[in-house]
């Protein structure tokens, strides 16, 4: 949720995710009324906030700390990994691969020919 809306922020292109139009921080917020593409219901359901207000307060929090700690950089694996995600969705029934590895950085797991961590 929070990774792909600082794609911007980290190439350089704004400061901050407000300065971007095309990213969901806007319905995050609030901001966006028409051509909404996140369904803020279930999200809010998902992450178990009821209400519009708590869910925007959360938001505004948490992308201030992940900005403070330097979300703007980014992690090598991202763009270099074949896939990320959960072992069992990198490696189906844990099938043997040739020249690449399922890694582990304690935050995700990767699918690569080459550790990037």
């Amino acid at each position: 949720m929070f990774y792909i809306n600082m794609n911007m922020v980290r190439a350089g292109v704004v400061g901050h995710l407000a300065e971007w139009e095309h990213c969901a921080h806007h319905e995050f917020v609030g901001n966006r009324q028409r051509y909404k593409i996140v369904n803020m219901d279930k999200l809010r359901q998902v992450l178990g906030i009821g209400s519009e207000e708590k869910f925007v307060d959360w938001y505004v929090k948490t992308l201030t700390g992940k900005v403070a700690c330097n979300m703007r950089s980014c992690e090598a694996y991202w763009s270099r990994a074949a896939a990320v995600g959960d072992a069992d969705w990198l490696v189906p029934n844990g099938e043997a691969l040739k020249r690449m590895n399922v890694y582990d950085t304690g935050e995700v797991k990767y699918l690569s020919g080459k550790k990037w961590h």
